[in-house]
């Protein structure tokens, strides 16, 4: 058993929250649920690993920081975090600097940090120079690519799955979408986050002043996730600026290859592992759509994720890491 002690803190459902759980288990560590981190009770705990996003933390930057900070006085042990959702200079500049702030305090507390991808390095050096950090990357399951005849007859919908927010790219989507004819619905697979229940309203709007179905599922369970990632005739990742994405991974171990904005990280990804994403330039998405509406098969992996971003090799990495003395590779790739 791992001495390493796993706070998984907040909603079950969020996908940090499940990478979290998962990395726990899969590293023999204990976990500790926690839906306020307030709450932790620090005995008994010899070595922790913490998963930092601002909205498992608090409702705004400042407080999600603050919230951290007084979390880590409270545990007076080694602490290492991994960073999700890291500040991005294209943002708003008043936005960038509160987020920036807050995740440099993050990141000086912490004994060790780990991020998902190069392109978050270079993100976190920006605006923390002194911290080192270690590169592990998401994990990828390492399923065969599904046969031609198990495939489901696509519903005439482009999808995009994860927490609905501004940035995710939904609006930018259906702006593109107008060259492409009205019967193609937009499905958004998943909810609201915390705060933007009004961006439902804006985006049904905004469909229909085009013409255009527009549908949220709402919170969709595990055991029904794969089945409705498969069905879409255009799996999509909007959003040019994400920095290592768990949404993205879920349309590949569903078997998809999506169409994704090309951007510093899925640039990346596309270059680590051949196959498995269709990258189309911002402004040029309707042209890439038809190409796979033209032919399906675009859409589904022929290939599966290199053996370094299996779960079993991720999971290996961040043992060693978190602790040194077992044997185990560490990915930096």
């Amino acid at each position: 058993m791992s001495e390493v002690t796993h706070l998984v803190i907040g909603p079950r459902e969020h996908g940090v929250v499940i990478f979290a759980d998962w990395l726990a288990r899969s590293t023999g560590g204990r976990r500790v649920f926690l839906a306020d981190p307030q709450n932790l009770e620090p005995e008994g705990i010899r070595r922790a690993h913490v998963h930092y996003t601002e909205a498992l933390f608090g409702p705004d930057a400042r407080a999600a920081a603050a919230a951290f900070l007084r979390m880590r006085a409270n545990l007076p042990v080694p602490l290492s975090v991994t960073l999700h959702d890291l500040p991005d200079p294209g943002d708003e500049p008043s936005r960038y600097r509160r987020r920036a702030d807050g995740f440099r305090a993050v990141a000086e507390a912490a004994d060790a940090v780990f991020v998902n991808s190069r392109h978050e390095l270079g993100l976190l050096q920006t605006f923390a120079k002194l911290v080192v950090a270690q590169v592990v990357p998401l994990p990828m399951v390492a399923g065969s690519p599904i046969e031609a005849q198990q495939r489901p007859r696509p519903l005439r919908q482009a999808a995009v799955f994860g927490f609905l927010y501004p940035g995710k790219g939904h609006e930018e989507l259906l702006e593109e979408m107008r060259e492409l004819p009205t019967d193609l619905g937009l499905t958004a697979i998943g909810r609201p986050a915390e705060g933007h229940d009004g961006l439902i309203a804006h985006l049904s709007s905004r469909a229909a002043q085009s013409g255009r179905g527009f549908e949220v599922t709402g919170y969709v369970p595990q055991e029904d996730l794969l089945k409705r990632l498969r069905q879409v005739a255009l799996p999509v990742v909007p959003a040019p600026n994400i920095s290592a994405s768990g949404s993205l991974n879920s349309w590949i171990a569903a078997g998809r290859r999506p169409l994704v904005a090309a951007g510093p990280y899925s640039r990346e990804l596309a270059e680590a592992c051949p196959g498995l994403v269709n990258l189309y330039r911002p402004g040029s998405f309707a042209e890439s759509a038809r190409a796979v509406l033209a032919e399906p098969a675009r859409s589904w992996l022929e290939v599966g994720p290199p053996t370094d971003r299996h779960e079993a090799s991720v999971a290996a990495a961040y043992a060693q890491a978190l602790e040194p003395s077992r044997p185990g590779p560490v990915l930096s790739r």
